[in-house]
């Protein structure tokens, strides 16, 4: 899932678990709007994609799942499936979706064709809690 215009997951999910670690009194939606911020600088190209994540999962109540949802679409091939009105709306039912027999991984893959390697799926998995 690496691309020369993008960091990798590793990266991102130490951005994404120190901000999980650090001080509960942080409040998680405060923590999500600074690393859509801290996103969209590191990545003006995904700004807009970013802000419809933001929005989209906020309409279908998984605004808890922001953060994730924007490492993944940052760090992969997401961009370039993003054709069509109804993406973002797809991508958010990925989420919607995951079950035990079925991980986020899957639905990913199933929706938008996307392959993960075995340590991204871990990743991935560790992080969707």
């Amino acid at each position: 899932m690496d691309d020369k215009n993008t960091k990798s997951i590793p990266y991102l999910a130490a951005r994404l678990q120190m901000c999980r670690s650090a001080d509960k009194t942080v409040n998680e939606d405060t923590v999500a709007e600074q690393l859509q911020v801290q996103y969209a600088a590191q990545f003006p190209q995904h700004e807009e994609a970013l802000e419809q994540i933001t929005i989209v999962f906020g309409t279908f109540g998984i605004s808890d799942k922001v953060g994730l949802a924007q490492t993944i679409y940052i760090s992969s091939s997401l961009p370039e499936k993003n054709t069509n009105d109804n993406f973002y709306t797809s991508y958010a039912n990925c989420f919607l979706a995951v079950t035990e027999e079925k991980p986020l991984t899957d639905c990913i893959t199933e929706v938008f064709g996307i392959e993960f390697t075995d340590k991204d799926k871990a990743d991935i998995a560790a992080w969707s809690g």
